[in-house]
């Protein structure tokens, strides 16, 4: 037996797994800290075949590691020595590297610029610490789905790193060896110089390259070749492969692969910065201010001895100065200065972010004239939520008071604007403190859009995905690119109810007969089958509405609404004008059927369906439809993503059900099996039941859409609960018709195995992963939307054998 005490201690603490990988240093596994309870990374180091200079630089893996805090930084715990063999506990990530990634499809131009964004901070802030990592390669970037649905960059592998004030060119030159992957690598390196923040900005430029191209900047056939293009610069630009790129990025990047270091940016920050300003999305930061970098030692003394852990410790460089805040109480508090020993310059520096942040300030709080009502006396909005009437009636004030109980303050007031469809929900933070509020403008989705394109709003509510004029507006302004998962929130389901007079005896229409009732094709009740005749009577929501955007898009598609429609702004309203009218029809969502009768609706060969909360939750129904929360990239609000996350937590979802939309939870449900059913998928069905949830993708089928990853976390979430006790996964794929059924096939089986790839990087595997092609569709297959529609993953529990 082992009597190393630090061994023992060892064993006990960690229980090993499974085998990630295993390379000349050592190997990795997965490991269950009992300590802690979490899943971590060890790497056991091999030292029989090293030379004590080897040893060392494995450990400045660790040192270099353990010396940075940043998250998109993999993080190290620990690390020991266990027996005779070094061990480094670091956190373990699931996720894909950006080189299997971008094996399938390069970057399309959204997931870039999220992906780029990070890497740039990422790096930046290991150069900060003083240190350079010298082996940034695409397989060196890990790519972790957040429950948000969007990408968190992880940087590995700091295994050849080095201090950067400790690097010698002589040093670096003295046995001739290169250090870095050859595609990778920059021209300096190549030749023996000493690397710096130019020699990782280098690199970077290559992986950026890599990730819209699919292809590395510089090739060969040998290593020789490759080296002698990147010391040739033998580079075609970027421009050439990817013409969707605004060519000031392009040009950004191809200035990052410099072939003379001197011409790239001279630190991670400045190419940051130009990064954010080509973008649009440079904000008053304090990057604008040089910051002194952290000279890092790491001690020779353990200070635990059960972990044999080591203590990182700060040079004795000036430390920075705390960042600016904005001020809460008082424009007029000052912002503390930096210890008299900084540099003037840096002093300088700060006083001038405060100067711009305290004027910032003024600006977006509106303080009124000296004539005007005084402060206290006044709610200050601190939120503005504008946009779609289904979602601004009832749905969002419900939400913002949850919200704002939640965070603990008093007063709450909903109060009526100064003209309709405008509120104001009134609180204060804290006793004696003035009264502050959250303004919520409900005029239809389209205004939502407007407001943020121009600024007078922090969050669009919307009850149709944005439109490709309002998002590339939005890009150009710098708000952000709407259909990323850090924009676009899905925080609930409605259905789109086509609804008449209680007394109508009509209950079923096809989509393409309600599309001929609102053109004016159809005018009379008897031409649908009614025995009475009688004019249609056409209720429409107005032209602002989002859900008028919806029903256009979903069911009329190219065709007009009907002069002779009556176009009302408020959805109960509508409900109210058509329950009183025997010749009536109107569409309102969900929650406003309220004395009106709901039709099933058909699409096409589909069978018709009423709209039910599970219908909709599957989004089976033929008009069901997505309410959102649109953000921009970056916000100065600070409450504004809290409460996105609660209206996308338990909390906010409950407030969604109660108001009367379909709240996004994972239940268990017995349905009947269509008569069209083949029989694999009758018999997959038999016993089980299905869960209140379809995963949905990109049109391009590699990548889910922004709803469908929060689902499956949710989905693991719900299978812990004790009702899925003994219960084991089902996933059943359907595509779209392409006109050839074994390929469908095909598509439709890898649609279950993404969602199966995606579940097991979050620890459940499922038992069943099948497709089933083109059958049962849910939607007609000659417009986008339904073959959208049509893609699809089933989620099915039975109870495990």
């Amino acid at each position: 037996m082992n009597s190393n005490p630090h061994s023992q201690t060892f064993s006990s603490r960690y229980q090993f797994k499974s085998l990630l990988g295993e390379g000349g240093a050592g190997q990795v596994f997965t490991a269950w800290d009992k300590h802690l309870r979490r899943t971590v990374a060890i790497k056991q180091i091999k030292i029989d075949h090293l030379q004590g200079n080897d040893v060392r630089d494995i450990w400045q893996e660790a040192m270099c590691l353990a010396s940075i805090r940043h998250s998109n930084i993999v993080t190290v715990y620990d690390l020991g020595i266990d027996g005779d063999t070094p061990y480094i506990v670091m956190e373990y990530i699931q996720g894909e590297t950006l080189e299997h990634m971008v094996e399938r499809n390069p970057l399309d131009f959204s997931t870039f610029i999220d992906v780029a964004r990070q890497c740039l901070d990422g790096l930046a802030g290991a150069h900060h610490a003083g240190l350079a990592h010298r082996d940034l390669k695409p397989a060196n970037i890990m790519l972790c789905r957040l429950p948000t649905g969007f990408y968190q960059v992880k940087i590995l592998d700091f295994g050849i790193a080095s201090f950067l004030q400790e690097s010698d060119d002589e040093a670096e030159k003295s046995d001739g060896a290169i250090s870095g992957s050859i595609h990778w690598i920059s021209p300096e390196q190549i030749e023996g110089a000493a690397a710096d923040d130019r020699s990782d900005i280098y690199s970077l430029g290559c992986v950026f390259y890599f990730s819209l191209t699919g292809f590395p900047p510089f090739s060969g056939k040998t290593k020789e070749s490759i080296l002698d293009a990147h010391l040739n610069h033998t580079i075609r630009h970027i421009s050439e492969f990817r013409s969707d790129l605004p060519p000031a990025l392009a040009d950004w990047i191809m200035s990052l692969i410099s072939r003379d270091k001197s011409q790239r940016p001279s630190r991670t920050t400045l190419a940051l910065e130009e990064f954010e300003v080509i973008t649009g999305r440079r904000q008053v930061s304090t990057r604008m201010v040089p910051m002194p970098r952290i000279s890092l030692e790491p001690s020779e003394t353990p200070v635990d001895g059960s972990t044999c852990s080591f203590d990182f410790h700060e040079g004795a460089t000036t430390p920075p100065a705390p960042e600016p805040t904005i001020p809460t109480k008082s424009v007029e508090e000052k912002t503390p200065l930096p210890p008299e020993k900084n540099k003037w310059p840096l002093v300088a520096g700060f006083l001038l972010v405060a100067a711009l942040i305290v004027g910032f300030f003024i600006w977006s709080s509106k303080s009124p004239p000296p004539n005007a009502t005084p402060l206290a006396t006044q709610a200050t909005p601190i939120l503005r939520l504008h946009g779609s009437n289904t979602v601004g009636s009832k749905l969002a004030p419900a939400l913002v008071e949850g919200f704002l109980q939640q965070k603990g303050v008093s007063g709450i007031q909903i109060k009526q604007g100064p003209v309709p469809l405008e509120r104001r929900i009134e609180f204060s933070k804290e006793a004696g403190s003035p009264p502050s509020s959250v303004e919520i403008h409900s005029h239809g989705s389209r205004t939502g859009f407007s407001s943020l394109t121009n600024g007078t709003c922090d969050l669009a509510m919307s009850s149709n995905p944005v439109r490709n004029e309002a998002r590339q507006e939005l890009i150009q302004r710098g708000r952000g690119d709407m259909r990323t998962p850090a924009c676009e929130h899905v925080i609930g389901l409605d259905g789109l109810a086509v609804v008449v007079h209680p007394g109508n005896p009509i209950s079923r229409l096809q989509k393409q007969q309600i599309a001929a009732v609102f053109s004016g094709a159809i005018r009379d009740w008897s031409e649908l089958g009614r025995e009475k005749s009688g004019a249609i009577h056409l209720y429409a929501r107005d032209a602002n509405s989002g859900t008028f955007d919806s029903f256009q898009s979903m069911v009329l598609g190219d065709q007009t609404l009907s002069g002779e429609a009556k176009r009302i702004e408020d959805s109960g309203e509508l409900s109210a004008a058509v329950s009183i009218d025997p010749d009536g029809i109107g569409f309102v969502g969900l929650p406003y059927i309220k004395n009106c009768k709901a039709l099933a609706v058909g699409d096409a060969e589909c069978a018709p369906l009423i709209p039910t909360p599970f219908t909709i939750a599957t989004e089976d129904y033929a008009l069901s439809r997505r309410l959102y929360f649109y953000t921009p990239a970056e916000s100065p609000q600070r409450w504004l993503l809290d409460l996105v996350e609660f209206t996308l937590g338990p909390d906010g979802q409950d407030i969604v059900s109660k108001t009367g939309f379909v709240k996004q939870s994972i239940e268990p449900f017995r349905i009947n099996i269509p008569e069209e059913a083949p029989p694999e998928y009758v018999a997959l069905s038999k016993g089980a039941e299905r869960l209140s949830l379809s995963i949905r993708f990109n049109r391009d089928e590699s990548q889910l859409d922004t709803k469908a990853s929060r689902d499956l976390d949710r989905l693991v979430t719900a299978l812990a609960l004790p009702k899925f006790d003994k219960k084991e996964i089902l996933l059943i794929g359907f595509a779209d018709d392409s006109g050839d059924a074994p390929f469908d096939v095909r598509r439709s089986k890898k649609l279950a195995e993404i969602v199966s790839n995606e579940l097991e990087m979050r620890g459940v595997k499922a038992k069943v992963v099948e497709g089933f092609g083109s059958v049962l569709p849910l939607s007609s297959n000659a417009a986008p939307d339904g073959r959208d529609k049509n893609r699809r993953v089933e989620v099915w529990i039975r109870q495990r054998e």
